[in-house]
């Protein structure tokens, strides 16, 4: 994300109370952001707002706004919500987006989700759940063979193993490609 935008200052709606939403939560304060989880769970969703030092929202409140209500830049979703084999559901309503806002799902399968649909219809910039996967996937590898991968590279492998390309079908390219 900060790639695009600079997050400091920015009211951020983060979806989600899980270890993703957690993750994101204490990176997300770190960079001064202000902050509301918004969950299904109450319990959950109060436990990480007191431990990030931020604001609760119940997340079927957002159902019942209006357009205009939220008052939000970035809009980040930790949820399972819209992830296969849920691809028909998305965590928000439409009517929440205004354009320029900032809309991430961390859901990579699918990788144009229904929220990210909605977000870009509305003219929200958007993020797709490959971001994570890929920058996760690079950590892990630089922690264990103390070498930084190629992001560019990993990005589109991934995105071709998503997309429905076999990993053998590729793994068949590469192989004609060192010949």
């Amino acid at each position: 994300m900060e790639e695009k935008i600079n997050l400091s200052g920015k009211k951020i709606v983060l979806l989600g109370a899980g270890g993703a939403a957690r993750a994101i939560g204490f990176g997300l304060k770190e960079r001064d952001c202000q902050l509301i989880i918004a969950n299904r769970s109450r319990d959950r969703g109060e436990a990480l707002s007191r431990e990030l030092q931020c604001h609760y929202l119940p997340l079927s409140s957002l159902f019942r706004m209006k357009s205009g209500d939220l008052e939000a830049d970035v809009m980040i979703n930790a949820t399972s919500l819209g992830m296969s084999p849920q691809e028909r559901e998305s965590p928000v309503p439409k009517g929440l987006f205004k354009e320029g806002m900032m809309v991430m799902d961390i859901v990579y399968q699918p990788l144009q989700t229904k929220l990210l649909r909605e977000a870009e219809e509305k003219g929200c910039l958007t993020i797709n759940g490959l971001e994570m996967l890929v920058r996760q996937g690079a950590i892990k590898f630089e922690i264990w063979t103390g070498r930084r991968p190629e992001i560019r590279q990993i990005k589109e492998d991934l995105r071709r193993v998503l997309e429905g390309e076999s990993p053998k079908a590729q793994s068949a390219k590469l192989q004609i490609g060192k010949r």
